[in-house]
């Protein structure tokens, strides 16, 4: 699918013509540059990466109670990896 130019996207979505998932496109891959800024900010930013997900798993979790919680990937495998009730789902994007 061809890529959609953001105010398009907008006016589609708002006015009820198309929903967001219907407009995804193939993504160019990364450049080596936005992988090296991706890995240093990662490195600097884990551990409050960690703590802040983890809140969210157990906040999630506290507010959901035994009702299932879906979320798009890649936050329902932190999620769930950190003690929440997220159920991964690749229907969803998240």
């Amino acid at each position: 699918m061809e890529m959609t130019p953001v105010d398009l996207k907008e006016e589609l979505i708002q006015s009820g013509k198309m929903h967001y998932s219907d407009m995804l496109s193939r993504e160019p891959e990364p450049t080596r540059w936005h992988s090296d800024l991706f890995t240093r900010a990662l490195d600097s930013g884990a551990a409050r990466l960690a703590r802040e997900v983890s809140y969210l798993a157990r906040e999630l979790a506290r507010r959901a109670g035994d009702e299932p919680i879906v979320l798009g990937q890649p936050r329902s495998e932190l999620v769930f990896h950190w003690g929440g009730n997220a159920a991964p789902s690749s229907a969803c994007d998240g």
